[in-house]
């Protein structure tokens, strides 16, 4: 989706809108075809579950003590699962989480 919207960029034409729903389907239907293909990061699956990081730019997130991953069972699972997770960032919950990445990732800036 980056990539397409750089396209758009050079091109001139205007942007797509998509909601965050339509972004996660999205990403639902790669994971499924890289899956399937053999060709998804076997890194991420284990089991036939899917473990998925929460990350701040370049730097993965410790949703709570000593764990950086949320366990979804199957590919199906993944859109309920990124909208509890959204809703748990816009209440705050893990504003903590978040700044203490945001830290480490100026920290990785200042010469």
């Amino acid at each position: 989706m980056y990539d397409e919207g750089r396209y758009r960029e050079r091109m001139g034409i205007a942007p797509t809108q998509r909601t965050f729903k339509e972004i996660a389907q999205t990403t639902v239907d790669e994971l499924k075809r890289d899956f399937a293909a053999g060709t998804g990061k076997k890194i991420y699956a284990e089991n036939g579950k899917i473990a998925l990081n929460v990350r701040y730019g370049a730097r993965v997130v410790e949703i709570t003590k000593g764990k950086t991953a949320v366990e979804i069972a199957t590919p199906n699972d993944l859109v309920p699962t990124l909208e509890l997770i959204k809703k748990a960032v816009d209440a705050g919950e893990l504003d903590i989480q978040l700044e203490s990445a945001s830290v480490k990732l100026r920290e990785g800036f200042v010469k």
